[in-house]
Formats: C-alpha cells, structure tokens, sequence
C-alpha cells in the first residue's frame, strides 16, 4: 500500500495496512454501536 502525504510517499507492507484498516473499521463499529445504546436508553 502507498501512501502520499504532503509530497512524500509512505510504502506500508500490505499485511500491515490490512491489520492498521481493520482495526479502525473495529474501533469505528464500536463507536456506532455505543451512540445506537445510548440512543435507546435515552429514549
């Protein structure tokens, strides 16, 4: 995976990317999940 940021470029091993993706994709159901909970008790 390449990235470019501000002229330079970042080369990421693909398993890494996949593993960095992943856990931000976790981290972002997590908090849709909790704002849904929250959403239902309040009401």
């Amino acid at each position: 995976m390449i990235i470019k940021r501000k002229g330079a470029l970042i080369i990421i091993p693909d398993e890494i990317a996949q593993r960095i993706i992943e856990d931000v994709e976790s981290k972002n159901y997590r908090k849709t999940s909790t704002k849904r909970n929250d959403n239902r008790e309040r009401q």
